[in-house]
């Protein structure tokens, strides 16, 4: 975690301003840890859960979820 929030360092995703399938990954595994009670330790790192979490596609995504209708993909 102290490497990955160290890599973010101030930037918005982890290859900079530009949101990638590498955050989606990233975002994924600590909503994961998250769920599962671990701690993230790092502001950064909350930050940055929190700007994905903000997204509108996640908050479709999580909709559809809830509502048992599949994604496109699935």
């Amino acid at each position: 975690l102290g490497l990955l929030a160290e890599g973010l360092g101030a930037r918005d995703y982890i290859f900079g301003e530009a949101f990638s399938m590498a955050d989606i990954l990233l975002g994924h595994t600590l909503l994961w840890a998250r769920k599962r009670g671990f701690r993230l330790g790092h502001r950064t790192l909350a930050a940055y859960s929190r700007r994905l979490i903000a997204r509108p596609a996640f908050r479709r995504t999580m909709e559809r979820e809830t509502s048992g209708q599949k994604s496109a993909a699935g």
